[in-house]
């Protein structure tokens, strides 16, 4: 038996062999499963010294952390001739009594009277008081050996003691290394088995970090490496073709999806991390740039792939009483007040919609926005250099991060960004570099057919026209309509002067907010003394590297050119020019036939 531990009361060496054999077991399940938090225990080792007192090692360089060392149960280290895997002696703790963090008989009884009311519960119904009675502890070694045959437990057990324990033990140390932690140790510490933990409110709020809880044997150095493991969110945005990437462009006024997919990593086997928590809550906090508009959540949807569990939006009751309230997700209210629009998505408690959420969990939002008059659009670059895309979208989650206390950890931003770019367009006069005309009007259309729709204010800015949204024409009402999300014609009318634009004297009428994809110019009145010209189409591409945020941009001028058009009829009818080519023909008929009629006469 090992020296240095305290002279603790002896007790039957068979009773205790057996005792230890089970809490042995048991503690092994508990060093396994009672990690208590997303970063919670991955691997664990001990080396038995014949030392006075022994060393915690928490193999974490994550710096911030202040751990504390709960002593729940002391005794004396023992060898009961057993080896471990490695054919190392498997020393254990014998002699069990309550330790130093339960010495307040208060503590001891509000334990005890935990685990009696789960031996109650856990009683056959078929049992006689007695029956049950006797399976009641009273001691520090009667709990232990309820918890080596009841390690299902271990997890509540830890968590109930580590609300009701004040005392620690031992000192912490956060090593460091030029300046960076290597390692945490908790030293000084008797022989026994502890609940290892972060302090409460020790790690900064909105820390990408989780609390941590361990219960481990100490009967010896002792070294476990905390799981690395945390949350994570991901945004995507939608294409126009329906893909989902980090950067998309589309043209202003076109609705379009975002999607958030929180990715919550499964337990790791025999652990257990999210499973100790009462409660799990998980907060979207999305911002949305000037230029981008929220329009509305089209779905929460928990694993998709697999269980395709549905989110509905929160309902409270009925104050009549005539409907039950309704589980489901809240947000809060757009605020673009600082010049960003802010908005969050909770879910309060995962529980409502699963009875296990140990197991990988993807949590996936999507919701609708289009690009607003605000959207700031990228220029042709001109060359294959790359230009900055402004209008970016950022996603960070919130989640439980402590089972002990209503606290939240926050993931790192993740980004997302939209392009929509300027079209040059020019009018001219014969050939494509001829004369610059002015006043050609144009309507242009997408793939779709739509109309699209300009604001009534030339972009001095920027040059150009900018895209407002989209419009349909109703033939018989001789009107446009503008399109809702789905493309569908809307009851508000757009007059027809906004379907249109106009050559400047320069001859340009570029056009502003357009995403990739095929358009049509369609020429509605010609310049004077000209033809209108031919509809005529252009592509609108893109190409994004490695680096989301920019795109290589380089869009030809689309150059439209009218012809002159032949002299117009001064009057109507056929026109003057064919009455007097008709008129000098009968005049010279005339005059032929006179001299044909008097040579008749001469040779008579």
């Amino acid at each position: 038996m090992a020296k240095g531990g305290p002279d603790f009361p002896q007790v039957n060496k068979g009773s205790a062999r057996r005792i230890m054999k089970k809490l042995g077991r048991a503690i092994v399940a508990l060093i396994s499963v009672v990690a208590m938090a997303a970063t919670g225990l991955v691997g664990v080792s001990s080396a038995y010294a014949d030392d006075d007192t022994y060393t915690i090692t928490i193999d974490s360089q994550v710096s911030g952390h202040t751990y504390e060392a709960y002593q729940i149960f002391a005794g004396t280290v023992a060898d009961f001739g057993d080896v471990d895997d490695d054919g190392d002696i498997d020393w254990r703790l014998s002699q069990i009594i309550w330790g130093a963090a339960v010495q307040d008989t208060t503590v001891q009884n509000a334990i005890i009277a935990w685990v009696n009311e789960k031996i109650k519960a856990d009683a056959d119904e078929s049992a006689s008081d007695e029956e049950v009675n006797a399976l009641l502890v009273d001691d520090a070694a009667g709990v232990a050996e309820w918890l080596s045959e009841n390690s299902s437990y271990a997890e509540e057990f830890a968590k109930m003691v580590a609300e009701k324990v004040t005392v620690t033990s031992g000192t912490m140390t956060e090593n460091k290394a030029d300046g960076a932690t290597t390692n945490y140790t908790i030293s000084g510490l008797q022989p026994g088995y502890y609940l290892v933990k972060d302090q409460d409110n020790s790690i900064a709020a909105d820390a990408n970090d989780a609390y941590t809880a361990y219960i481990l044997q100490v009967v010896g150095n002792v070294e476990v490496t905390p799981k690395s493991t945390l949350p994570t969110v991901d945004k995507d945005v939608e294409d126009t073709d329906g893909s989902y990437a980090d950067v998309a462009d589309h043209t202003i006024g076109e609705s379009f999806n975002f999607k958030l997919t929180a990715t919550l990593p499964a337990d790791k086997d025999g652990e257990q991390d999210r499973a100790v928590y009462s409660s799990y809550t998980l907060v979207f906090k999305d911002t949305i740039s000037t230029g981008i508009t929220f329009e509305e959540i089209v779905s929460v949807t928990i694993n998709p792939d697999t269980d395709d569990i549905e989110v509905p939006l929160y309902e409270a009751a009925a104050e009549d009483g005539s409907t039950d309230e309704t589980k489901g997700y809240t947000t809060t209210a757009v605020d673009g007040t600082d010049g960003e629009a802010t908005w969050t998505l909770t879910i309060a408690d995962l529980y409502d919609f699963m009875d296990d959420i140990s197991g990988a969990i993807e949590i996936e939002v999507v919701y609708a926005a289009h690009l607003n008059s605000d959207a700031t659009v990228t220029t042709n670059t001109g060359d294959d250099t790359s230009a900055a895309i402004a209008n970016n979208n950022k996603v960070t989650l919130q989640y439980s991060n402590n089972p002990y206390a209503t606290s939240m950890g926050t993931t790192l931003e993740d980004v997302v960004y939209v392009a929509t770019f300027k079209v040059n367009t020019k009018k001219t006069a014969e050939t494509a570099t001829g004369d610059a005309l002015e006043g050609a009007e144009f309507s242009v259309k997408n793939e779709a057919g739509q109309y699209l729709v300009f604001s009534s204010t030339y972009d001095t800015t920027n040059g150009g026209y900018k895209v407002t949204g989209a419009a349909v024409y109703n033939a018989t009402a001789d009107k446009y309509y503008l399109v809702d999300a789905d493309g569908n014609a809307t009851t508000t009318e757009v007059d027809a002067t906004d379907v249109t634009i106009a050559s400047r004297n320069d001859g340009n009428f570029n056009i502003l907010g357009l995403g990739s994809g095929t358009y049509t110019l369609v020429e509605t009145k010609a310049p004077d003394g000209y033809n209108l010209a031919a509809d005529s189409t252009f592509t609108v591409t893109a190409d994004y590297g490695d680096d989301e945020s920019t795109v290589i941009y380089n869009q030809a001028t689309v150059v439209v050119v009218n012809q002159k058009g032949s002299t117009l009829p001064e009057t109507g009818g056929m026109g003057t020019t064919l009455l007097y080519i008709i008129g000098g023909l009968i005049v010279l008929m005339a005059a032929v036939g006179i001299a044909v009629a008097m040579r008749r006469r001469r040779n008579a």
